[in-house]
């Protein structure tokens, strides 16, 4: 899992490729939800270690967190999960919804949406 490694949350987007997904997560370091909803990304990274997973920490990056969540039209929530296809949001689900099986399910139904593009 990889920090949001851009300043601001317009030239994080700008750097996703537009033909690939990717996971943003959004954890909160005192909340025990996030601790619960972690682990089951990372039970979800073991399932697809090609998935390009990224993290951002709301309490300690909040700026970043309050301007993605502007950009991509998403509520804040935390825990919470953002699947991207380029910039595009194609699934999202807080709390109890950030599962390995639900992460799963979306991943691989915006995996056959774009294949289907292709």
């Amino acid at each position: 899992m990889s920090r949001v490694a851009e300043t601001s949350a317009a030239a994080w987007l700008e750097s996703l490729p537009s033909a690939h997904l990717a996971l943003l997560y959004k954890h909160s370091p005192i909340c025990g939800s996030s601790r619960q909803a972690e682990v089951e990304v990372s039970d979800f990274i073991s399932a697809h270690p090609e998935a390009r997973v990224y993290r951002v920490d709301v309490i300690g990056e909040r700026a970043l967190s309050a301007e993605l969540a502007e950009l991509l039209g998403v509520a804040h929530e935390s825990p919470q999960a953002i699947l991207l296809a380029g910039r595009t949001v194609v699934w999202h689900g807080s709390h109890g919804e950030v599962t390995a099986t639900d992460l799963d399910s979306a991943y691989r139904a915006a995996a056959r949406d774009l294949e289907s593009e292709e």
